[in-house]
Order: structure tokens, then C-alpha cells, then sequence
């Protein structure tokens, strides 16, 4: 159980997190913006030039149209490759 007098500590905690928070978040625009040179690239991290990189739409069995990239290596070939699917926390 918190008392009372540790209120104003938790007051300054959060109110450093959330500066943080927001610094965090000017940074990462900051970087975004920069990178133009990427022919618009629109993620945080480096554009490698190792892979292809391609924007694909599909609908799930709800009817739900979802958009991903998909990262192939260069000079992949036709055959199979292994794959790994990354999704974020959708509720």
C-alpha cells in the first residue's frame, strides 16, 4: 500500500519516465526525418543493401486487409526459403 507521503516521489518518477518517453520519440522522428537519402524509407534502423525489401497487403479469414513488409535476400532464386513472421500486439 503506497502512504501519502510517497505520492510526490511517484509524481517525479513518472514525470521523468514521461520525459523520457518524449525525448525517445523526438529522437526516432529526428532519425526518420533524416533519412530521405533511403528513397523515403520509413523505418528507424538502416536500409541494407543485402535484401529486397516489398510492401504486401492480404486479408485474413475475418476479412481484416493487413499490410507488412517483406524482406527477401537479394538473389534469393525461386526456391523456398525459410521465414520468420514478427506481428505486434493487435488486443
Amino acid at each position: 500500500m503506497i502512504k501519502i507521503k510517497q505520492i510526490p516521489a511517484v509524481k517525479r518518477v513518472l514525470f521523468v519516465l514521461t520525459g523520457l518517453f518524449l525525448l525517445t520519440l523526438i529522437i526516432l522522428g529526428a532519425n526518420m526525418m533524416n533519412s530521405e537519402n533511403n528513397n523515403n524509407w520509413d523505418k528507424v534502423f538502416a536500409k541494407s543493401a543485402a535484401v529486397d525489401v516489398k510492401k504486401v497487403k492480404f486479408k485474413n479469414r475475418y476479412g481484416i486487409e493487413l499490410v507488412a513488409d517483406l524482406y527477401t535476400p537479394k538473389n534469393a532464386g525461386s526456391g523456398k526459403l525459410p521465414a520468420i513472421a514478427v506481428s505486434g500486439p493487435f488486443g
